[in-house]
């Protein structure tokens, strides 16, 4: 009886030439342990759509893997020469976002020995959780991880709001204490002229906050939270094929997204202390 396990995963990935062996020693390890006889193959498909044929990874280091000849998918198997349906190990990579796909990374055991199959699916599968990275485009994509990500991202536009709100009517409330210290000075006497100051102020103060403040951050929270997801999908890249001329890119890339993180964590904190120092003022005094 043939035993046959299938998996797919919707995360990044970054496949170095080193990972790259080290599957591909381990699917033959697993293979040489049921068979005598066994063949390796490798599909690659490139950016300007060709598709190559391969008997080692030695060919495939040897690419350019840049511009035109940039690798979007490798499909790499290992099989039983003389029953090649009945026992196998195959695994793809693959860009997702090229491929106009969820799925970037896809495996196939199949053999008689269930056992074998099993063994050999979580040794894969170890592999695999080692290269994996996060993909923040497929927030977008799983339907799932975009319902979670908008009702904590309303929820967070909400509760900056709110702040804002409050913020605001701690500093419309001066124009009253001005002049309820003008009426203890004796600047002004009369009742009703009071009155229709403190109404002037309530209606200026209810004017600003209902119309202006809630707007202003509702527009504006989105423009960071989409300028770092832009920042980051170019700095780190969800699918990565890691050799050949793109290792040099990649590496620029990564360097320049560490920068710009510690630079905002260093701004954002700046930023959270003085606030609490001023805070901490305020109430002192």
């Amino acid at each position: 009886m043939k035993t046959e396990i299938c998996n797919s995963f919707s995360h990044g990935f970054v496949l170095t030439e080193q990972e790259l062996q080290r599957i591909h020693n381990l699917m033959l390890e697993q293979l040489e342990l049921v068979s005598n006889n066994t063949k390796s193959t490798c599909q690659l498909k490139l950016k300007n759509g060709s598709i190559a044929e391969l008997d080692s990874l030695d060919e495939i280091f040897l690419l350019d893997n840049i511009g035109a000849t940039a690798i979007k998918r490798l499909s790499l198997t290992v099989a039983d020469a003389t029953s090649y349906s009945s026992c196998q190990a195959s695994l793809e990579f693959k860009d997702a976002d090229f491929e106009n796909t969820t799925e970037s990374i896809e495996y196939r055991i199949i053999g008689k020995d269930r056992r074998w199959v099993s063994i050999t699916t979580s040794k894969l599968e170890e592999r695999i959780y080692r290269i994996r990275r996060f993909a923040i485009n497929q927030l977008i994509k799983n339907k799932v991880r975009y319902v979670l990500f908008s009702i904590i991202f309303t929820v967070a536009t909400m509760i900056f709001g709110f702040l804002a709100i409050r913020e605001r009517h701690q500093s419309l409330i001066e124009p009253l204490n001005s002049i309820e210290n003008q009426w203890k000075d004796g600047n002004i006497v009369d009742p009703v002229e009071v009155i229709l100051l403190i109404e002037k102020a309530k209606i200026q103060a209810e004017t600003e906050i209902l119309s202006t403040v809630p707007l202003i951050y509702l527009v504006m929270l989105p423009l960071p939270v989409i300028l770092i997801i832009l920042v980051w999908q170019y700095c780190f890249p969800p699918y990565n094929f890691c050799w050949g001329e793109y290792l040099g890119i990649f590496d620029r890339k990564r360097n320049l997204g560490i920068f710009l993180s510690i630079a905002i964590i260093f701004i954002v904190s700046v930023s959270i202390i003085s606030k609490g120092v001023t805070l901490l003022f305020s109430i002192g005094n």
